[in-house]
């Protein structure tokens, strides 16, 4: 009942009324997001998006290649640094939000980066398993089609930088990663929030996603220049799941973290 109830509570933010009030809030939020990003991270911006035009580049030149592959890990950790500086900016602080506040974190982000590659191997291992034990790869991938369709579990998985911005669970991870004390034990359990977030809330985060998810998918077949475009709207989906995190924890506070 406490699951049935949560969902019905994750939709009311779509009643016209809430619907306002929340898309004023978070449309403030993205704007203060952007300004706040580009004053401190404007070297980070500056290096995805040229490196991005240089894979678009590439990919013109020679459609039949890949270039998304080259460089996985560094992918990966630029990526996931663009993603959580961006939570930084977008998630309510008392502190004041200059170089000090964004160093402070570079702990919780190692531990993050740490946990999200273990993930990673993890599923990379049992994939490798299964491959081996046909009806253990049967059931593998039923589970990945499951929360690929639930939770976006797979999604991290993709080669597209844009996955990590539209997924809810990797954006509220980071969320309660940013809100946890910075040991590694808190981290670890930040993961466990993340997906118990996204269950209790699945209404809200799969209606979103859906619709970044089309919004980023039009403009990935538009153009060949998608994802410089895609990372200048990253702020879009991020502030949406951060504001509705912060409402759905104060009002469920002790579903998280007690």
């Amino acid at each position: 009942m406490q699951l049935v109830t949560s969902w019905k509570d994750s939709v009311s933010v779509f009643i016209p009324g809430n619907a306002k009030l929340f898309g004023l809030v978070t449309l403030n939020a993205i704007l203060q997001t952007y300004q706040t990003w580009a004053t401190y991270w404007q070297w980070l911006i500056f290096f995805i998006y040229w490196w991005w035009l240089g894979i678009s580049m590439q990919l013109i030149r020679y459609p039949d290649i890949s270039m998304q592959f080259n460089y996985p890990l560094v992918l990966v950790f630029v990526g996931l640094l663009a993603l959580f500086t961006l939570c930084q900016c977008a998630r309510p602080s008392t502190f004041l939000k200059h170089s000090a506040y964004f160093f402070g974190y570079v702990p919780f982000f190692i531990e993050f980066l740490a946990v999200f590659l273990l993930t990673i191997a993890l599923l990379a291992g049992i994939n490798e398993v299964s491959v081996s034990w046909p009806m253990l790869n049967q059931i593998y991938q039923y589970v990945l089609d499951v929360t690929a369709g639930t939770l976006f579990v797979s999604w991290p998985l993709m080669t597209s930088w844009a996955s990590l911005a539209i997924s809810p669970l990797v954006v509220i991870t980071c969320a309660f990663v940013l809100d946890s004390d910075g040991s590694l034990l808190s981290v670890g359990y930040s993961f466990w929030r993340g997906i118990k977030f996204v269950v209790y809330n699945y209404p809200f985060c799969l209606a979103t996603a859906i619709v970044f998810w089309g919004i980023f998918s039009v403009l990935q077949w538009c153009t060949p220049y998608a994802n410089g475009i895609q990372f200048l709207l990253w702020p879009l989906p991020v502030c949406t799941y951060i504001n509705f995190y912060i409402k759905r924890v104060h009002e469920q506070f002790g579903l998280y973290f007690e």
